[in-house]
């Protein structure tokens, strides 16, 4: 469930003009789907590789949006690797 305070931050980013749109695509999927890794960020977005989502992902995180959640295999890649969440202090 999105906590009515979520959606209340995410509106005024977005009306601030502080996030881009990729910024905007990954926010709102992590807000849907928290614990995705930068490969299940990419194929649920439809991009073809990790580094067309991971500059924007790091820009959330730079703005405190995004955190890292600890690491585990990744299903895509069958990696270890860090799965990212928003960050609840800043929503």
């Amino acid at each position: 469930m999105v906590r009515d305070t979520s959606i209340n931050s995410y509106i005024e980013l977005d009306n601030e003009g502080v996030l881009e749109a990729r910024e905007e695509e990954i926010y709102e999927l992590l807000r849907k789907s928290p614990n995705m890794t930068d490969n299940e960020i990419t194929e649920a977005l439809g991009y073809k590789h990790h580094n067309e989502i991971s500059p924007a992902r790091w820009r959330l995180v730079e703005k405190q949006l995004l955190m890292a959640n600890g690491k585990r295999k990744c299903s895509i890649k069958h990696r270890t690797v860090y799965q990212w969440r928003l960050n609840i202090l800043k929503i």
